[in-house]
């Protein structure tokens, strides 16, 4: 692709620090991917997706509407790459739990120009059936979320980054989606030196069940967290883990959500994978004490994580591997859960964090916001006839508009 070079350099040029920062920790690294406009580690994939979809749909002369479903940064990652894009051939539709992501991961959206946001009814990710209807039934739509390739494709690039940076390493990921977990896996199976890949889950523990027992029923219920950002019962990029650790078949049945997997293939699994499950608490203690031992304050994502490898002795010298770093991946800035860091450190401690946030923290809490949609699950309604109600809403009152305005 013709400037494709500087493509991707135009992806970078509003990150506040090096790209991928390596901070030492007792015991190993945390690489923090959060230094972006957004302060996640969305911005590290989402502005090249943005980008080469803007690319292309200008080639084409064809308006494309980017549709998202977040659980906190996904959205307010598009939202921004959307914006900085500003080409009119491009647009952004963002959906969002109600009540199950931070105030500042609120504001990262609805504060934004062009962008339009809804929130709904239930867990993060009860809006993917829908959306993938409007996605088969809609022309000019283009999914955002990981399970757009372009997505662990360029994920995969810092996982490369890190392990020739720190030598031979394990990783520990914290895992929703399971995007990371497969960029990671993509980078090892192209020579990158990663040995354990660990996956750090919440109580919304699929990844954790799956991993180590080979269990793929979904939970009846999304429980509400301090890691809400990792809240997902059936994850995107399931199949295409199993995929890559040589389980065509089961990729291609779609085993996610329902079954069990089979001996041979759990046993594949926990060779190359390790899985962990932390709740609020221990998420809570391991916040604590990586805040009190220095200077450097964990967000509840990159907690979970450090407690995942505290509970495996990935941290602890006698017990890790002596050939390989452990790595703690942090997804994200502190700034964006102040319920759950305030909770782990106490007000002061938060206040005085607050103080050193980039400015644009202040500027996002501070600026008006335009009320997003709602959609509303009515009382002794099922989730599937809220979910086939909201596919004609979001077609007649979002999508339609949207083309009208062209």
């Amino acid at each position: 692709m013709e400037g494709f070079e500087d493509l991707v350099k135009a992806c970078y040029g509003e990150f506040e620090a090096p790209v991928v920062n390596l901070s030492p920790l007792r015991g190993g690294v945390v690489a923090e991917l959060f230094h972006g406009p957004t302060q996640c580690f969305k911005d590290l994939s989402m502005p090249f997706l943005v980008r080469v979809l803007a690319r292309f749909a200008a080639e084409r002369g064809a308006r494309k509407t980017l549709v998202v479903s977040t659980t906190g940064d996904t959205g307010p990652a598009a939202v921004r790459a959307v914006s900085s894009v500003a080409s009119p051939y491009l647009r952004v539709l963002c959906f969002y739990p109600e009540g199950m992501i931070s105030d500042y991961q609120r504001k990262q959206m609805t504060t934004v120009e062009n962008a339009t946001i809804a929130s709904f009814d239930g867990g993060g990710d009860d809006m993917d059936a829908p959306l993938k209807k409007l996605g088969r039934e809609e022309k000019g739509l283009c999914g955002a979320n990981s399970y757009n390739i372009a997505r662990p494709l360029a994920q995969m690039v810092h996982f490369f980054w890190i392990a020739l940076k720190v030598g031979p390493c394990d990783v520990v990921v914290p895992t929703g989606a399971m995007g990371n977990l497969v960029a990671a896996t993509m980078a090892k199976l192209r020579g990158a030196p990663i040995g354990k890949i660990v996956a750090a889950t919440n109580s919304n523990d699929f990844s954790y069940r799956a991993l180590t027992t080979g269990d793929c029923a979904r939970s009846k219920q999304m429980l509400k967290t301090l890691s809400d950002a990792i809240n997902i019962q059936t994850p995107y990029n399931f199949e295409r883990l199993l995929y890559y650790n040589g389980a065509e078949d089961a990729a291609a049945r779609g085993v996610s959500g329902e079954g069990r997997l089979e001996p041979d293939l759990v046993a594949t699994l926990r060779e190359n994978y390790d899985a962990v499950r932390v709740d609020d608490d221990r998420m809570l203690r391991a916040l604590r004490e990586v805040a009190s031992s220095g200077t450097y304050v964990p967000d509840p994502h990159a907690a979970v994580a450090l407690a995942a490898a505290q509970d495996l002795g990935m941290l602890d010298m006698n017990r890790a591997s002596p050939r390989r770093t452990t790595v703690v991946v942090a997804t994200a800035h502190a700034c964006k859960f102040r319920v759950a860091v305030e909770k782990a450190v106490g007000r002061e401690r938060w206040a005085s964090l607050a103080a050193t946030f980039p400015p644009r923290v202040a500027e996002t809490l501070a600026a008006p916001e335009k009320p997003p949609y709602r959609l509303k699950k009515n009382p002794g309604e099922s989730l599937e006839d809220a979910q086939a109600r909201w596919i004609d809403i979001v077609r007649n009152n979002l999508l339609l508009p949207l083309a009208e305005a062209e």
